[in-house]
């Protein structure tokens, strides 16, 4: 069922990125995005993941400042791959030759998809895309990460429900920003097909239906993998004290039924067990000296 969608925007929440969040950027058409991305967090692109669904042929084509752009982003360090579908991200994330074969995804603290769009203003078209996009790109996430898609939230845009599919997905709204331009030096929104329409999200007339909405999976979901690790903890030591018990020794035991210890309990004394009688005071008691038969009875034969 979709959620009834009531942006709530406060004041001066605008989108921002962190140079140690893991961010993966989804169909950046020219780059322009990844470049202003880049040095939005400092000028390391080390952390970053740019993709675009052309391939690099077809960039470089369309997109006249392309090649310098690619050049940028790759001596920071940035991780730039081609051919991603924004639907299959993790098969075709892993095509990508920056991607050590055999080697598992990390996961992201953000993953960005400004202004996805089909190419045709079809409603269920552009909102299948979304559906996809949202359970392709959920596995991908940190336990805290988020998806910000940005987009104009005006029709027929906001007729997609956005909100609405990413419940469906099992995601939650977490809330809606401003998208700010200018944060992004060079930034310059450009759609994958030639010769579609583009704009700019910089004036105040584009700028004001601009919104970045952020989704995150359940916080209850989300912290179920760190919840179970204590709980996985406190089960082992239970089998541990369980087998513990089980290999208890036969005084153990004994100690376990009665209360009492083997050291408490009678034995048969040993040779060497009479002098530990008489420096313990234990019931093994020592012979009596023969004076004292020799006294008692002189004392006898005194009475008679």
């Amino acid at each position: 069922s979709a959620a009834l969608f009531v942006p709530v925007v406060t004041m001066d929440a605008r989108v921002r990125y962190k140079a140690e969040h893991r961010i993966l950027v989804i169909g950046d058409g020219d780059f322009s995005f990844s470049q202003g991305l880049l040095e939005h967090v400092g000028g390391s692109g080390e952390n970053l993941t740019l993709t675009s669904y052309d391939s690099k042929g077809a960039v470089l084509s369309k997109y006249p400042r392309a090649k310098q752009t690619l050049s940028a982003l790759r001596a920071s360090r940035a991780h730039v791959c081609h051919d991603i579908d924004a639907t299959q991200l993790e098969a075709t994330l892993k095509s990508c030759s920056s991607h050590k074969k055999g080697q598992a995804l990390l996961p992201f603290h953000r993953i960005i998809f400004n202004f996805p769009h089909t190419g045709h203003q079809r409603v269920h078209k552009n909102r299948e895309l979304i559906q996809l996009f949202l359970s392709s790109a959920s596995p991908l996430l940190t336990p805290k990460g988020q998806i910000h898609i940005t987009i104009k939230l005006k029709p027929p845009y906001s007729l997609w429900d956005i909100p609405g599919i990413a419940v469906d997905c099992g995601l939650e709204h977490a809330g809606t920003l401003d998208f700010d331009q200018a944060l992004f030096p060079g930034y310059r929104h450009q759609t994958t097909l030639a010769g579609a329409k583009t704009f700019e999200a910089a004036p105040a007339r584009e700028a004001r239906h601009c919104k970045t909405l952020v989704f995150r999976r359940p916080q209850a979901q989300a912290t179920s993998a760190k919840a179970a690790r204590p709980q996985q903890q406190k089960s082992r030591r239970a089998r541990q004290k369980a087998k513990r018990k089980a290999q208890q020794t036969p005084s153990n035991v004994t100690q376990s039924v009665t209360g009492r210890s083997s050291s408490d309990m009678a034995v048969t004394p040993t040779q060497n067990e009479p002098k530990a009688a008489k420096r313990t005071g234990s019931r093994f008691p020592m012979k009596k000296p023969k004076h004292n038969k020799a006294k008692k009875k002189s004392h006898a034969n005194k009475v008679v």
